[in-house]
């Protein structure tokens, strides 16, 4: 296993090289870039198998070596000087940030065991989700490409693939997909407390801040947890994507980078890039409004990251049209945004409208030099500022309150109505696919940073402030999305509480400094840091800790006996992995969590996302139509038990005469079995 650990950070480090030969004065510290490298290649990742897929190129675990090793090669090459210079440190003369690269190397060490000790505490993948990106992962693996001719099951494309093609091309370097979900999944949302704080350094421009906004990251419950998801994944490049963004300010050639980062994000889950472009909007706005400049890079910047994004989307559009407007398919938010398309399309009107509004604002953008200068001025008029975002405020408030009924009603699975306390009261029992909550402590200086920045109004949207401003419309923006359930825009609050964590750990930083300012002298400023750690820990880390190491519930096999018989498929010396195991009533995709494989994927008939799919009328039909069924698609292993029964309410009667049935053929032999499942040799 050690080599596909090897393997992901010799490519992914790489692949992040290109960063190298785009930006020639990068001006960073030694782990600064290490870290940015890893980061911005694991976005490369995703993309790039895009393109290779396109261009009918194997997803290969040798290709993407190949082009890591050739982009490094040209970086040494062409920027020798910055890329094979090594720090220097001594012993003697420790500086700041020597300190602070320490401390941030440490709370790694302590996500990464959390999340990874904690992914393996229980033998299976928790929830359903997991399953469904084995699977999807699976293919990749062994197809070398995510190009299917039908959706077998719902993570597989038209869903998005930036998730599955890493997944998948790393289960190439291994012999479990259950082992690589979860490694590496946990592994690179650990990674994402290292993106955060060198986001956040270059985003404060101050090191303070950074190191204990990242602290706050560290401790507060509702970051990521360790779910086997790719909104997890989204998650943790989103800080990446922020630093580009950030870095942008010094360098123009960061707009590259960017862009490239921000197409893996869109094409690695949805929902979130939805959120995502949302936050990079509210970026946007208020920087013409504090820097009084319309940064055209950034807007050109990310419409070329969505146009290479057109790569992955217009290719599975074609394929499977059919789909986005199939009212049962499914297809990760994809139906959604694809049917809203379609109605402009079809829509003379519509269509007619859009065409307009897109046509003015290109003008508008390429004559701003004519008209620009108007709004510049009416910016620099006193208070004026302040006075505009009281007003947009007050009408995004009446917008909320007004209506009677919802004008966005997404609710998603996991949302209810949140109330203060599960802001200051962290809670060790916490949802699986989204953990939300924070702390008392940490949400009493999170209060007492609102409150500083509320004491220094007039200077909020001020140049240096940027920041700040930005910081507290995120965090207005987050707390309207999580609050959902009270006003009339409701958007999957459940799933905002990730995003929050992060203007919330800014702000947390913001309020620390700021109080140790306050305090004179240098001990008693470090007592009160102490404190601070000393208080969090139990108050919120303890709770995450607890959450993240827990043992989660398996949702597909609940009878422990079960569990257990398939644990010992998978890690026992029954039958090798990767065997051709079928059941009879399980999603065929349950099996792929306990590396086995009834090639799901090599008709509809084996699929799990078809309505004809055969194991969800298997009991129903004939010992003999069993029988010529798994010949048929080359099945080595039959596998039945109680599971039928508890997960899927199959009739106990009906699975016990199929039992007895299989028992007594000539066709079928017992290889192994517990008190409640059995396995069964086709013979």
């Amino acid at each position: 296993m050690w080599t596909s650990v090897i393997y992901f950070l010799i490519v992914t480090i790489g692949l992040g090289f290109l960063t190298d030969l785009i930006i020639k004065d990068w001006k960073a510290d030694f782990l600064e870039k290490l870290v940015m490298r890893l980061g911005i290649g694991i976005a490369i990742f995703t993309f790039l198998g895009v393109i290779l897929n396109l261009l009918h190129i194997p997803l290969d675990w040798k290709i993407y070596l190949i082009i890591a090793i050739t982009i490094f090669s040209a970086a040494a090459y062409f920027r020798k000087k910055e890329v094979l210079s090594f720090p220097k440190f001594s012993f003697s003369k420790i500086t700041k940030q020597q300190i602070y690269s320490i401390l941030l190397l440490i709370m790694f060490a302590v996500t990464a065991y959390m999340y990874i000790h904690g992914s393996f505490v229980y033998p299976w993948l928790e929830d359903g989700d997991p399953y469904g990106y084995s699977l999807a992962s699976k293919y990749i693996a062994e197809e070398k490409t995510f190009s299917t001719p039908f959706q077998y099951s719902h993570y597989a494309e038209p869903y998005t693939q930036g998730y599955q093609i890493l997944m998948g091309v790393l289960h190439q370097t291994n012999d479990s997909i259950y082992w690589t979900m979860k490694f590496f999944n946990a592994l690179i949302i650990s990674l994402s407390l290292l993106f955060f704080y060198y986001f956040a350094k270059r985003f404060t421009e101050n090191e303070d801040i950074a190191i204990v906004s990242t602290f706050a990251l560290f401790a507060i419950p509702c970051w990521v947890g360790h779910f086997v998801f790719s909104l997890n994944f989204n998650m943790a490049l989103f800080p990446v994507l922020l630093y580009c963004l950030v870095a942008m300010r010094n360098n123009n050639k960061w707009k590259y980078i960017l862009a490239l980062v921000f197409a893996s994000v869109l094409i690695n889950h949805v929902n979130t890039a939805v959120t995502i472009l949302m936050l990079l909007g509210i970026y946007y706005i208020n920087y013409i409004f504090v820097h009084e400049d319309l940064n055209i890079k950034l807007i050109l910047s990310l419409f070329g990251g969505f146009i290479l994004s057109l790569l992955y989307y217009i290719p599975i559009y074609i394929q499977h049209s059919d789909l986005f407007f199939n009212p049962v398919a499914q297809s990760g938010g994809l139906n959604f945004i694809f049917k809203l398309i379609h109605k402009i399309i079809f829509n003379p009107l519509i269509l007619g409208i859009s065409i307009v509004i897109i046509a003015s604002l290109v003008v508008l953008l390429a004559i701003n030099k004519f008209w620009f200068k108007h709004i510049k001025r009416g910016l620099q008029i006193k208070n004026i500022k302040q006075i505009l975002f009281l007003i947009v405020l007050g009408t995004v408030a009446l917008i909320l309150i007004l209506p009677s009924k919802k004008l966005i009603n997404l609710k998603g699975s996991g949302t209810r109505a949140y109330t203060l306390a599960d802001f200051f009261v962290a809670q060790k029992g916490n949802m699986t696919n989204n953990p939300i909550g924070v702390g008392i402590i940490l949400m009493s200086l999170f209060t007492i940073g609102i409150i500083f920045i509320l004491l220094s109004y007039k200077k909020l949207f001020e140049k240096e402030n940027f920041w700040i401003s930005t910081t507290l419309i995120w965090v207005i923006f987050s707390l309207i999305i999580i609050l959902g359930v009270y006003h009339s825009v409701m958007y999957l609050p459940f799933r905002m509480w990730t995003f929050f964590a992060i203007p919330a750990s800014l702000i947390i930083g913001f309020a620390v400094v700021g109080l140790a300012k306050l305090i004179k002298k240098q001990h008693l400023t470090a007592i009160f840091i102490i404190a601070v750690v000393i208080l969090v820990i139990p108050t919120s880390f303890a709770q995450k800790y607890w959450h993240n190491t827990a043992v989660w519930p398996e949702h597909q096999i609940f009878i422990p006996e079960s569990q257990k018989f398939y644990v010992e498929l998978r890690d026992g010396d029954i039958i090798p992995k990767d065997s051709h195991v079928y059941p009879l009533c399980h999603q065929p995709s349950t099996l792929y969590g306990y590396d086995m494989h009834p090639m799901t994927w090599a008709n509809e008939e084996l699929s799990e996302n078809s309505e004809t799919a055969y194991f969800r009328t298997a009991l129903n039909k004939s010992i003999e139509d069993n029988y010529q069924f798994l010949k048929r698609n080359e099945m080595e292993y039959v596998v039945l038990g109680a599971s039928c029964v508890a997960k899927h309410k199959f009739d106990v009667n009906l699975t016990n005469q199929r039992l007895q049935e299989i028992s007594a053929s000539d066709n079928f032999e017992l290889v192994y079995n517990t008190q409640s499942e059995f396995l069964f040799s086709v013979k």
